[in-house]
């Protein structure tokens, strides 16, 4: 992420608006990088960018949207963005799905009837550019009434849960614990490639073989001493009881 942005900013924002609007942080940091890359290549600076992405993650929210609705309405932003173009496609079909009503919110954040937005996109004339930060600031409008109850919800407590879940596990692969299991490693992967190792197990290889060849023998000697150590045993215990 850094190497897009030329940032560490944007990943403490992204973790700061992960446990705000409880969505994944994996999740949404690849959207980030994805809508980062297309808002930016349309002319968008940090600070509208991340405006715009809040926007449909409180939107989500709002209305309970799962993980995987929050992310195809970010995909659908971020191909508008691409093309520079709004399409029915990404309107009506991707953004419609991920987010119900989305058409009728984009004409309203147009300041135009449906019938309206459906003429300007199929001439082509609805540019992204222009739409995108309208639509978004709409979204919240009218969807993230939902959001301030969603904050108490299980589902919010659990995806923060998971969240923190995965900066422990990065911690300990990125931070002392995980250079130390790194050496751990090393070390053992060089006692494995040692030959002094391989010579002793092939050595212990060989004796195996040895042994399973001659496992008949080997099987009737234990056999036989094994029949005089019980008979010896039940010997004794006679011997014993009649003392």
């Amino acid at each position: 992420l850094k190497g897009l942005t030329k940032s560490a900013e944007d990943f403490k924002y992204l973790r700061n608006e992960a446990y705000r609007t409880g969505n994944d942080l994996l999740t949404i940091a690849k959207s980030y990088k994805n809508f980062y890359a297309a808002a930016s290549g349309a002319g968008f600076g940090r600070q509208a960018v991340q405006g715009m992405f809040s926007n449909v993650l409180v939107a989500g929210r709002g209305i309970g949207a799962s993980q995987q609705q929050i992310g195809a309405a970010l995909m659908a932003l971020e191909q508008m963005l691409s093309k520079g173009k709004v399409t029915a496609q990404e309107l009506r079909l991707q953004m419609g799905n991920a987010l119900p009503g989305a058409m009728q919110i984009a004409a309203r954040a147009m300041n135009m009837t449906t019938a309206e937005l459906d003429e300007m996109m199929s001439k082509g004339m609805l540019v992204s550019s222009v739409f995108v930060p309208k639509f978004t600031e709409q979204l919240k409008k009218e969807l993230g009434g939902g959001f301030e109850e969603a904050v108490k919800s299980l589902d919010f407590a659990l995806v923060n849960l998971s969240t923190a879940w995965q900066e422990f596990q990065a911690e300990i692969v990125t931070g002392e614990t995980g250079q130390a299991l790194a050496q751990f490693v090393k070390e053992l992967t060089g006692m494995l490639r040692s030959q002094t190792l391989l010579n002793t197990v092939k050595l212990l290889g060989q004796a195996l073989g040895l042994i399973i060849k001659n496992l008949k023998w080997i099987l009737i000697f234990w056999g036989v001493g094994k029949i005089m150590q019980i008979a010896n045993g039940v010997i004794k215990l006679h011997n014993a009881i009649l003392a």
